[in-house]
């Protein structure tokens, strides 16, 4: 999870108007901060309004705040009793906001269903400090802790009975915004860190079964920038003007989901921690995460005996996609990685009593690459538009799966004809074209597969397959592969121009 979003409501109505900036010498007035919020509000589309402002002395205060972003499905408020900015003789100000900051979020899409959500948030032991000169204004900020709680949610005007919040404690961090060129494009920097992060959540469902939730995260630690007024924007996501990226890394978690009823249960997890980083810079988002040495525990009345349980060393992912439409190929890459997976002797019982298969640790691991043309911004395609989006060329940099003792492994390239724009002229009597053809791949798939002999042989002694079965995966993988060692096959996969495809040499389409 990421605390980002509420770093910035703790921050107040600065970080709900895009401020975040770093420190110069000359001294700042409480007025020129209030004016600053404003400005930076009204350049990123966003407004902040104060209800009545009064000074005393060095101290400025605004009564009745209330900030609002609009989207086109929607919109979010933020409203506070009072901020007190007080001028300090170092030249910076403090920022001293009700204990209690609501939050107000209206969604209603055309083709979904319409939804108020309520949220407030009270902060303990808050130091917030502003540093620097407009349009660069430095924050820093320490609380004790944040308690975020939902007060009501609707659906289509009718009250969902949930029960959710989060409790932050130990929370330190440094902001910083850089704006005022009057291109709605403020430049965002931020870092913060959280000892720890505990989630809960109850509730029902439609028919009336009660669920749970609770989680706990350590040693949070959260780092982002950008540029291009990305807070309530969502055509600047498909922008090629706009740079983002960020990090965030956690310690233990932990968590426990339950669902009541003869037909529920309860999934526990555990983890060492993990990372996650992004990066949204020339039309390209970039995401890639890990988590590590995770366990899972599950119970339920459907499953007999004690827990089951499983484990697994990492689990990690990556991917890059276009957002922005461009006449250019553009980068893609997906990564899944799942190693060392096992479960325990109870769930091995249940399939294989007698220990016949090998009990080696299961991992799967997928590494592609490749190019591809966005003609639509990814917002705009229609799924069954083939013309929005063309693969331009994919290679298998990495393909491993293992279990049970076998092991199958590969890589790969392959280009794509472009697709034809010319139709197929209709059958006689009807009006309807015929779609062109879709581009064709074109190149290699090179497999290798060992210890698939064995593990058939294990299946039959299991009864898991018959023979006869067997018999005839075997024949197939004859017409496939060839046989290079003591039960090691491998494959060549070529595929054609005309669309011809061969294994081995020996064609099969």
């Amino acid at each position: 999870m990421s605390v980002a979003v509420p770093s910035r409501t703790v921050i107040g109505l600065a970080c709900a108007a895009g401020l975040l900036p770093a420190a110069p010498a000359a001294a700042l007035t409480a007025d020129a901060l209030w004016q600053a919020w404003q400005d930076q509000a009204t350049e990123s589309e966003q407004e902040i309004t104060a209800a009545e402002t009064s000074r005393d002395g060095d101290a400025l205060t605004l009564s009745g705040v209330r900030s609002r972003v609009t989207y086109p499905d929607g919109s979010a408020t933020v409203m506070l009793d009072r901020i007190v900015l007080t001028e300090q003789d170092d030249g910076s100000v403090t920022v001293d906001p009700s204990p209690v900051t609501r939050l107000t979020t209206e969604a209603a899409p055309e083709d979904g269903e319409s939804s108020t959500t309520e949220i407030e948030i009270a902060t303990t032991d808050l130091s917030l400090v502003a540093r620097g000169q407009p349009p660069e204004i430095d924050y820093q900020v320490e609380a004790g802790g944040v308690d975020i709680t939902l007060t009501s949610l609707t659906v289509d005007g009718e009250p969902v009975e949930v029960e959710a919040g989060a409790t932050m404690t130990g929370l330190s961090g440094d902001y910083l915004v850089e704006s005022g060129d009057g291109t709605g494009n403020p430049a965002t920097t931020g870092q913060m860190s959280v000892d720890a992060v505990a989630l809960a959540a109850t509730g029902a469902d439609d028919e009336g079964t009660g669920f749970s939730l609770e989680a706990t995260y350590e040693d949070v630690a959260v780092e982002s920038f950008g540029t291009g007024g990305l807070f309530g924007n969502a055509d600047a996501l498909v922008s090629r003007d706009v740079t983002a990226g960020g990090a965030y890394s956690y310690g233990a978690t932990s968590s426990r989901f339950s669902v009541e009823g003869p037909e529920g249960g309860t999934l526990a997890t555990q983890s060492e921690g993990g990372r996650s980083e992004y990066d949204l810079s020339d039309g390209n988002l970039t995401v890639d995460g890990a988590m590590r040495n995770m366990t899972f525990t599950a119970e339920s009345p459907q499953l007999p005996g004690p827990p089951v349980e499983a484990s697994i060393d990492e689990i990690a992912t990556r991917f890059t996609f276009p957002l922005a439409p461009s006449d250019e190929q553009r980068d893609i890459a997906l990564m899944l990685n799942l190693d060392g997976l096992t479960v325990d002797d109870q769930l091995w019982a249940m399939v294989d009593p007698q220990g016949i298969l090998p009990r080696t640790p299961a991992r799967l691991k997928l590494d592609l690459a490749g190019r591809m043309t966005l003609n639509e911004a990814l917002s705009e395609i229609d799924p069954e538009d083939e013309s929005a989006a063309t693969f331009d060329s994919l290679t298998i940099r990495e393909l491993e799966l293992g279990f049970a003792g076998a092991e199958l492994s590969g890589d790969g390239d392959l280009t794509f004809q472009a697709p034809s724009d010319d139709a197929a002229e209709p059958p006689e009597g009807t009006d309807d074209m015929i779609p062109a053809a879709p581009p064709m791949p074109e190149g290699q798939i090179n497999l290798t597969l060992s210890g698939a002999n064995a593990l058939m042989d294990d299946l039959v002694t299991l009864g898991v397959l018959p023979e006869d079965q067997v018999m005839g995966a075997r024949m197939m993988l004859g017409l496939f592969a060839e046989s290079v060692g003591d039960d090691l096959l491998r494959s060549r996969i070529r595929l054609g121009p005309d669309g011809q495809v061969t294994a081995n040499g020996q064609r099969i389409r």
